[in-house]
Order: structure tokens, then C-alpha cells, then sequence
């Protein structure tokens, strides 16, 4: 079991250190991530806003949405998923926790956002 409180970092589900904010949106915010056991592992962790989510039906058939198509989509040129739920659980260094977190875990591809690229 991981120690939170050795971190400075957030840790999701024991398993995910939250290193830095990487984007925000009106919808979620992304983290670059660190595996807790294997810490060359690097993540985008996007943790999905319970406003949103909260909001209305279509924004949580969105986000299935959008896990199913992550999902179903393996190329070498698409971001995998790896990992989702709605049960996450959030340990900050200080020891506050943030319970039934939504998130998905993603294959992290560093080089900023897509559309800041085209």
C-alpha cells in the first residue's frame, strides 16, 4: 500500500502520482502522471469536473461515448486508454481525500494539445 503523506503529489487510486496540470477545460482538467510502482510510467490523467458530469444526461453519455470510441480505436497513432472509472479516490500530501473521482487514465504523448500543432 502506498504512503499519500511520503508524496507531495496527489495520488490517484495508489497507483497514479499527479505531478503536474497539463490542460483544463470546461469539462475536466488533465494531469501528467507518474506510475506509483514503476515511476519511468507517464500518464495523462484526465479527471472529468463533477459540474459536468453532474450537469445533465448527454454529459455523462459523452464521456461512456467517448471511453467507448477510446476504447475501440488501437492504432500506433491514437492515444490509448488504458484505464477509467467513477470510483477514483484522490489522497492529497495533506491528507484530505477526494472520493468517487471520475477519470480516465491515457497513454501520455508529450508535445502539447493537437490542435496547437495543425
Amino acid at each position: 500500500m502506498v504512503d499519500a503523506n511520503k508524496s507531495k503529489y496527489p495520488i490517484l487510486n495508489q497507483k497514479y502520482e499527479l505531478r503536474r496540470e497539463l490542460g483544463e477545460g470546461k469539462t475536466s482538467k488533465v494531469y501528467l502522471a507518474y506510475g506509483v510502482e514503476n515511476p519511468k510510467n507517464r500518464f495523462a490523467v484526465k479527471i472529468l469536473k463533477n459540474e459536468y458530469i453532474n450537469s445533465d444526461e448527454k454529459a455523462q453519455e459523452s464521456v461512456i461515448r467517448e471511453v467507448a470510441v477510446l476504447e475501440t480505436l488501437k492504432h500506433k497513432n491514437i492515444v490509448q486508454i488504458y484505464e477509467f472509472g467513477d470510483d477514483g479516490k484522490i489522497i492529497k500530501s495533506s491528507g484530505k481525500v477526494k472520493e468517487d473521482v471520475v477519470f480516465i487514465i491515457l497513454e501520455y504523448v508529450a508535445g502539447g494539445l493537437l490542435f496547437e500543432v495543425c
